[in-house]
């Protein structure tokens, strides 16, 4: 830091603050860790550094998350949103998004955090690498808000590219399925399956999971890859209420 101000070198000043502000946080530091961001996102800015004032502001953010001082983190979160919207920093973009749905979600405001962590996983989908642990925490939250099958219509939509006219809650939560598994991956698949089910047992009686089991299992089996099936098929098993899977299934 000396030495970038001995040059006059602003933005090497604020490289070198947010680095010491990244190691006082890893010490648990955070409160100085604060002061290092706020001192970097100053030095970007002066030197019209959008992207780096972004990283500067998303770090403060998490340290003022690190103390518990969520309203900070919250302005903050957002103003990092706000400096990289409409540029072609997408990594930086979803990184905002990502920990202002963080932020909402310890202030308990899970519907807004769900509508962040849709934004970010759906930014990096678009460009053909979407965070599937960004649309697991999406999904959490929108089930943490009572609004899991107001989320699953969306996520339909968005994955089809068109509107759906699916208004039965059966319908929508098979149709979703269905497309959790275009979405899914080998590591994420276990996670979303269990969500899914979890949310889909509490709207149908035993009775009606046994039948959709079966639905849900012919939609696993179509998978191409051979370890994702697997996988998928050992998810529904393993994730259907007791008695809702007979040894003949």
């Amino acid at each position: 830091i000396e030495i970038a101000q001995k040059l006059g070198d602003v933005r090497l000043e604020a490289l070198n603050r947010m680095n010491l502000g990244n190691v006082l946080r890893d010490q648990g530091k955070y409160a100085q860790a604060v002061g290092q961001y706020t001192l970097a996102g100053k030095g970007a800015a002066v030197v019209q550094d959008r992207h780096l004032e972004a990283m500067a502001v998303r770090l403060t953010s998490a340290a003022y998350q690190g103390l518990g001082e969520l309203e900070p983190a919250r302005i903050n979160a957002e103003y990092s949103i706000a400096l990289l919207e409409s540029t072609s920093a997408t990594d930086a973009y979803i990184e905002s998004l990502d920990q202002h749905g963080d932020v909402l979600w310890d202030m308990r405001r899970y519907e807004e955090a769900a509508s962040q962590y849709r934004k970010a996983f759906w930014a990096g989908e678009d460009q053909g690498r979407g965070d599937r642990s960004i649309l697991a925490k999406g999904l959490n939250a929108a089930t943490k808000a009572g609004r899991y099958l107001a989320e699953v219509k969306k996520l339909i939509a968005r994955n089809n590219g068109t509107s759906t006219n699916l208004n039965d809650p059966i319908e929508l939560m098979l149709e979703g399925y269905r497309c959790l598994l275009c979405l899914a991956n080998f590591e994420s698949i276990m996670s979303l399956t269990f969500l899914h089910v979890q949310n889909l047992a509490e709207k149908v009686s035993q009775r009606s999971m046994r039948t959709l089991f079966g639905m849900m299992l012919e939609s696993a089996s179509e998978i191409e890859d051979d370890s994702t099936r697997a996988i998928a098929i050992l998810a529904l098993l393993v994730a259907m209420p007791i008695g809702a899977v007979s040894l003949q299934d």
